[in-house]
């Protein structure tokens, strides 16, 4: 997570700085089912939110902006601020990724909207050269998981 465009609040999903961290863990559990539920499919709607505490006092939860920055929309955490009428803008998916040897590649897609159409999510600098966003924009970013200490 990250502050961004000069706003301490909310944080956006951000790589760490040297693309070589394992990064903030986070939690995936199926969109409308309970947080309980430890079976993630791929190709299923998922809600994503990060296990991790803030100076923020909000939602880890990941979205997707309604605000374009820099022409792209973002992934930033906390509330929706100005919700869709379909209401997915938490609405994400996990797919494998074709390509490579490596069996656990993914990537991750934004599915608001109807639900019907998704959209990969990449990463790119912000304006000013600096941090690493992750947003609607390609290429897509492939990502590795790793399972998370069970103390965090």
């Amino acid at each position: 997570m990250a502050p961004g465009h000069g706003r301490r609040c909310p944080l956006f999903v951000a790589q760490e700085p040297s693309g070589h961290g394992d990064g903030l863990p986070v939690r995936i559990t199926p969109h409308g089912g309970a947080a309980s539920d430890q079976v993630i499919r791929l190709s299923t709607d998922v809600r994503i939110h990060f296990r991790a505490y803030t100076t923020c006092v909000q939602s880890t939860e990941w979205h997707i902006d309604s605000e374009l920055l820099f022409g792209r929309r973002h992934v930033i955490t906390g509330p929706v601020r100005e919700p869709s009428p379909s209401g997915r803008e938490n609405v994400f998916r996990i797919k494998k990724y074709i390509g490579s040897s490596e069996a656990r590649e993914y990537k991750l897609m934004s599915c608001g909207g109807d639900g019907n159409s998704c959209q990969d999510l990449g990463v790119f600098r912000d304006g000013k050269g600096g941090a690493w966003f992750l947003g609607a924009t390609e290429p897509y970013h492939v990502v590795v998981f790793k399972k998370a200490p069970s103390t965090v």
